[in-house]
């Protein structure tokens, strides 16, 4: 049994895949996919679905859509309807769906990124290369996106969109690493499309042409990010793609090879050379 955050909200069952519907009811299974086997507060819950001030209908529409849920995860397969317990006591009312996180495509998304980010501190190039290479299959698209959902649990979701973009990042890190080049251009031009003014996916462009063979190619991707920035944030690329550009002005292939976004590890000399231009 398997559930799905990622695109379409889904609970992979034995019997095939089992679309939730209504994106009240989704809202709620996301919601409480996210605490890992938490209990929610009754409250909590509700400031998840709806924005301050929540209708006054709130709570007893809650208790509909729960009810729903638990209809609904009892039809995908009928060990699920137990899962999602009700809480009551004294510290208040709330709900726990008792699944394993494994079994929860962000929460191993984020668990196998997290382990390609250490690979990645190691120098484990390989390793990289496997555990991003995994999470990454496992994304399918924004997180709740077919979800009802308060602007508190869409920065949650939000959270993950961001971590994708960083793991495929790192994963073109490692690969450039390892000294793949141009066959990495299709990756990198994919980070960029998804947000165009994040320098990191630039400065992998002009390594990725540096490395090919052409670097007329990795000065106009820098030309292309500089008129970007001017235009739309009104600054400059920061002082790590300026080095980056010095050094492949100057051929200087191991400090290429070494450059990562933000490492801030430039000798000083070079780092005043690199303001210039």
């Amino acid at each position: 049994m398997r559930f799905q955050l990622s695109g379409a909200v889904q609970i992979h069952a034995a019997r095939g895949v089992v679309d939730v519907s209504s994106p009240m009811v989704r809202g709620v299974l996301a919601a409480l996919l996210l605490e890992k086997g938490n209990a929610v507060p009754f409250e909590r819950l509700v400031l998840a679905l709806w924005d301050d001030p929540p209708p006054a209908s709130a709570a007893k529409n809650l208790r509909l859509y729960v009810s729903q849920l638990r209809r609904q995860l009892r039809a995908a397969d009928p060990s699920l309807g137990d899962c999602l317990a009700t809480l009551r006591g004294g510290s208040g009312s709330g709900y726990r769906l008792t699944v394993d996180p494994g079994d929860v495509d962000v929460h191993r998304f984020a668990w196998l990124a997290d382990r390609g980010f250490q690979a990645l501190r190691r120098g484990s190039y390989p390793d990289v290369i496997i555990e991003l290479g995994l999470a990454i299959q496992l994304w399918k698209g924004s997180v709740g996106q077919d979800c009802r959902a308060s602007a508190r649990l869409r920065a949650r979701f939000d959270k993950f969109a961001e971590l994708s973009l960083v793991a495929q990042e790192r994963l073109i890190e490692a690969k450039l690493a390892l000294g793949y080049s141009m066959e990495l251009i299709s990756d990198i031009l994919s980070v960029i499309d998804q947000d165009p003014l994040r320098e990191h996916g630039w400065g992998h462009l002009m390594c990725a042409y540096y490395f090919g063979g052409y670097p007329d190619k990795a000065y106009v991707a820098y030309g292309q990010l500089h008129e970007k920035l001017e235009s739309q944030l009104g600054r400059e690329p920061s002082q790590d793609l300026n080095a980056l550009r010095y050094a492949i002005s100057h051929d200087d292939r191991r400090f290429v090879r070494q450059w990562r976004f933000g490492n801030g590890e430039f000798p000083s000399n070079r780092a005043k050379i690199a303001k210039k231009y």
